[in-house]
């Protein structure tokens, strides 16, 4: 059996209300698994991912996903590592953020 298959059966089941994928194409196939069973995002699962990929808005109609500005966390990581060999104090400055787009209601 395929894991979307899988994912199916447990959300018929209500084992599953809620997936966070590891990426926005993990997401993806969460959708197809999904409409290949004539279900969909949110009516019958809340799904978010996570990298913000080009397109990610286009997904299930609007992909809910983690941005993550790779740039500013690099350089605040080299910031971090830098006060640290030099053993000053420092502090985080740069987080993800969420791009919510469409979350189901809370089951």
């Amino acid at each position: 059996m395929h894991s979307g298959d899988l994912l199916v059966q447990a959300v018929r089941q209500g084992e599953v209300s809620a997936v966070f994928a590891e990426t926005d194409l993990g997401a993806a196939a969460v959708v197809q698994a999904l409409a290949r069973a004539r279900m969909s995002v949110p009516a019958d699962l809340s799904l978010v991912g996570f990298d913000d990929i080009l397109g990610a808005e286009y997904i299930a109609g609007g992909l809910t996903t983690v941005y993550q500005p790779a740039a500013e966390m690099a350089a605040e990581g080299v910031r971090v590592l830098l006060a640290r060999l030099g053993e000053s104090p420092c502090r985080r400055r740069c987080c993800p953020h969420i791009c919510w787009c469409a979350a189901a209601p809370h089951r």
